[in-house]
C-alpha cells in the first residue's frame, strides 16, 4: 500500500458520519457506502484507505479504538458489495486530524467519520530502498505471466514492481 501522502480524495467517494461513540453503519450512510461500492468496483485497479476518525471527546486511546472500528465497519460494508479487502488498508486518525475545529455538536458531527483516499495501484513505483519492496516482490511472483503492463502508462519508472518485466531475450 502507498503512504497516505500518496493517495488523495476522489469526488466519487463521498465520506460517512457517525453518531457519538458509535461505529455502526446508519442507513443514510449505507446508501453513500452502495454508490462508494460501485464506483470501486468500477475502478478494481485503485488501492483505497479508510481513515476512522473521531471528534474531540474521550481519551486519545479511547479514540484510536473507536476510529479504527469505524473503519473495520465500513471496510467491511463495503467487502459485503464486492469491494476486495486486499485494495483497502484501514488507520485510525483518532482526533487528530478534525475538519471542523469549533467546541459544539454541529462541528464534532461533522469530525466522527470514515474517510477514503486512493491511488491507482498503476502509479505505485517504488524506490530500491523501500521498505515495501520484498513485500511486493513476493505478490509479484503470485501473478500469473504474461502481465500486461500498466494500462494507464502512468509509471516510468524502471524500478517499478507492478509492470510487466522486460521480455526475455
Amino acid at each position: 500500500m502507498p503512504r497516505p501522502s500518496e493517495l488523495a480524495a476522489n469526488d466519487n467517494l463521498k465520506d460517512i458520519h457517525f453518531d457519538l461513540d458509535r461505529y455502526d453503519i446508519q442507513p443514510g450512510d449505507a446508501r453513500i457506502l452502495g454508490a462508494n461500492a460501485t464506483w470501486l468496483k468500477a475502478h478494481r485497479d485503485d488501492l483505497m484507505l479508510i481513515k476512522g476518525h473521531c471528534d474531540e471527546r474521550g481519551t486519545n486511546e479511547y479514540n484510536l479504538a473507536l476510529g479504527e472500528r469505524r473503519a473495520k465497519a465500513t471496510m467491511s460494508y463495503l467487502a459485503g458489495r464486492g469491494v476486495k479487502v486486499s485494495r483497502i488498508t484501514l488507520m485510525s486518525y483518532s482526533r487528530e486530524r478534525p475538519i471542523c475545529i469549533e467546541h459544539n455538536e454541529a462541528c464534532w458531527a461533522r469530525n466522527r467519520r470514515a474517510h477514503f483516499l486512493v491511488k491507482n495501484k498503476c502509479q505505485i513505483c517504488l524506490d530500491e530502498g523501500s521498505d515495501l519492496v520484498h513485500e511486493l516482490e513476493m505478490a509479484r511472483a503470485l501473478i500469473p505471466r504474461p502481465r500486461p503492463a500498466c494500462p494507464a502508462q502512468l509509471c516510468a519508472t524502471p524500478r517499478c514492481l507492478l509492470r510487466s518485466p522486460p521480455a526475455q531475450a
